[in-house]
């Protein structure tokens, strides 16, 4: 009878610190987005021309939903419950319309699905997205921008932007690095738009 009982405590043990080990539980995933807000008055709309806004491409290095952290040159890390709510890609895209949009420098401005014939298209990649863990904590944003006119079936670039914005955060911490990371896309946008605006009036 003593080994048998001591059979079934064995056998018991692994299963009662299985259940103890799924009572401890682990930190929820925090979901994070964009939020940037386009301040002033419209420019004047030019309603002959139509601008396509493609979606942005992403660096390989910071393509995924959880924030990289640089921690180190040439060392990087993923934040595993401190994500984007939607890929990165999109997000970012969708303030370039959103900004382009309210400035009214177009006369339309469409997506990639649309079937409005467009004069202009812009496209481009995120070049940079990630939190500098170095003695001055900062959200880092980087921005590659083109914009190209088409004529007669023919490409003409008209624009051509390499934008990068640093943001001191002040502490390792996801609200202050999302934080930071807006304003940077801020005056990413803003540098976007002024340089789009000269462009468009030279060409």
């Amino acid at each position: 009878m003593r080994m048998l009982r001591s059979i079934l405590l064995i056998l018991t043990l692994p299963l009662m610190a299985g259940c103890l080990s799924l009572e401890q539980g682990y930190p929820d995933k925090r979901f994070y987005a964009f939020e940037t807000a386009r301040t002033g008055a419209p420019r004047s709309g030019r309603s002959e021309q139509h601008l396509r806004v493609r979606s942005l491409r992403v660096s390989p290095r910071f393509e995924q939903a959880e924030f990289v952290m640089r921690e180190a040159p040439s060392r990087y890390a993923s934040d595993f419950y401190n994500v984007f709510f939607a890929p990165p890609a999109s997000l970012i895209t969708e303030e370039l319309y959103s900004w382009l949009s309210q400035s009214e420098l177009f006369g339309s401005i469409a997506g990639d699905s649309s079937f409005v014939e467009a004069t202009h298209v812009l496209e481009g990649a995120v070049t940079d997205l990630y939190g500098d863990l170095g003695d001055e904590p900062a959200a880092v944003l980087g921005l590659q921008i083109f914009v190209i006119a088409l004529e007669d079936e023919r490409a003409r670039l008209v624009l051509k932007l390499d934008l990068k914005e640093r943001v001191a955060i002040g502490a390792d911490d996801p609200e202050a690095l999302i934080k930071g990371w807006n304003e940077a896309l801020r005056r990413l946008l803003e540098r976007c738009e002024q340089e789009l605006a000269e462009a468009m009036l030279d060409s």
